[in-house]
């Protein structure tokens, strides 16, 4: 047993090192920003708490509305919605998106495959938006909504067959990284997936672009720390050969290239052009880019 648990830890610093290597050149160009900032999860809510308050309350310009009405669903959250569906069969009857947000690719799912569904995120304000979304479609009962945490999720043990998150776990540091993989795992039911979806350093067009963002001041989603591995962050309940990972996203990196623009206007104006581009190139989306996920298996 004791030659076991030591090629185990032996192998996740072995990882641990690939993780570093690979990102080697991004951890030097933003070491100020990942070593120097601390970040606790009271000022990711405030974060996401403020950029939601002026989502619900915000008044969409004409060019939005054109947007919104051309194309009701991101590419990227295309990329996510079809990513998530090669995962679910006849036999998923439940899923929970930890720090839904929007909660539209979890509301996509429900309808596609009936099932139920739960939306958890810190920020009341995000489920304001998520319950106004899901009370227009005739899925609220089989919908519920858990204000909370993703270190300490307010859930009963293996409840979920699909438990999920995209874009979530970049704004945390590395403790409470692992944190919210344990909780997420704790809530998942044996023969179901944890399936955790971040930016990635491969994503070099959209490395650039953060980069170009954060000086000019522009960058909206505050501390976000792609990565080349996840696999370093298995606590260790969770044995590393139930996991898998995948690199894609080519093409969704594609979006932020309105970074490249100061102006509102000319940002409002290139996104509708890049939606356009990212449809016309989609098949290249599954080569490598911004999408790192990560498959846990629970047996």
């Amino acid at each position: 047993m004791q030659n076991k648990i030591s090629k185990y830890k032996k192998s996740k610093i072995i990882l641990y090192d690939l993780y570093i290597r690979d990102s080697n050149s991004y951890i030097k160009n933003n070491y100020s920003e990942i070593m120097m900032k601390k970040i606790n999860e009271e000022t990711i809510k405030e974060n996401w708490d403020n950029i939601w308050k002026n989502h619900n309350n915000k008044t969409f310009s004409f060019l939005e509305k054109i947007f919104f009405g051309l194309f009701k669903t991101q590419f990227s959250s295309k990329s996510v919605y079809n990513f998530l569906c090669k995962f679910i069969n006849e036999k998923t009857e439940s899923s929970i998106e930890c720090g839904c947000g929007s909660g539209l690719i979890q509301k996509k799912l429900m309808e596609k495959y009936n099932l139920n569904g739960t939306f958890l995120d810190i920020s009341e304000e995000a489920l304001i938006f998520t319950k106004r979304n899901i009370s227009k479609l005739n899925l609220l009962k089989k919908s519920e909504f858990v204000q909370g945490s993703i270190l300490s999720i307010p859930l009963p043990d293996e409840r979920y067959d699909i438990v999920w998150n995209s874009g979530v776990l970049e704004h945390f540091e590395v403790e409470d990284q692992r944190k919210a993989i344990s909780e997420m795992f704790r809530i998942t039911k044996k023969g179901g997936k944890v399936i955790i979806l971040i930016p990635s350093t491969h994503g070099n067009i959209y490395l650039r672009m953060k980069e170009k963002a954060e000086k000019n001041n522009t960058w909206q989603a505050g501390y976000e720390l792609p990565l080349a591995t996840m696999m370093h962050l298995l606590p260790d309940e969770i044995d590393a050969s139930n996991c898998k990972e995948y690199k894609f996203g080519y093409i969704t990196q594609l979006h932020f290239l309105k970074y490249m623009f100061k102006s509102k206007l000319l940002v409002n104006l290139s996104i509708p052009f890049i939606e356009i581009v990212q449809r016309v190139l989609f098949f290249l989306e599954n080569r490598p880019g911004y999408f790192l996920a990560l498959v846990i298996e629970k047996k």
